[in-house]
């Protein structure tokens, strides 16, 4: 099994997303920023990390706070959430290898049809007060190509 980290920071109003350059399947569509953990690497030391690689941004572990996994056969995503100071901003529009990096209004990059889909439920349990946490298993691996 492979892991891997995702993760959703707001500031004030909007939320740091990254319009992927790939895999494939998820080209040029909105995703919170992570990816996958290194070994011996605990899953919010890999989100920092990943976090500051994607926009620039040095956050701490404890700004972080794990509120999801999805499961599947071959992944599990452990799924993060953020606050960072809202004078604070990413490098708009950033180009990195996995893609642009900028701050986006929610709810209203729900309703964009190049976000994925699963932000639309995944950044409003993000918003939910302290002590939500859920358990996503999915019927088929979300990482692999469609």
């Amino acid at each position: 099994m492979t892991d891997f980290v995702l993760g959703f920071a707001f500031a004030g109003e909007k939320v740091v997303l990254i319009q992927k350059t790939k895999p494939e399947w998820q080209k040029d569509k909105l995703n919170g920023l992570g990816g996958k953990i290194e070994v011996g690497e605990h899953p919010v030391q890999a989100m920092v990390r990943e976090f500051e690689e994607e926009c620039g941004i040095h956050t701490h572990p404890e700004q972080w706070t794990q509120y999801a996994e999805m499961h599947s056969g071959q992944h599990l995503i452990h799924v993060f959430k953020a606050e960072i100071n809202p004078t604070v901003s990413p490098h708009a529009f950033k180009q990195t290898d996995e893609g642009w990096v900028s701050l986006y209004y929610w709810p209203s990059a729900s309703r964009l049809s190049y976000a994925l889909p699963n932000l639309a439920w995944l950044i409003p349990l993000a918003k939910m007060e302290a002590g939500v946490y859920a358990d996503i298993f999915y019927p088929h691996d979300p990482l692999e190509k469609k």
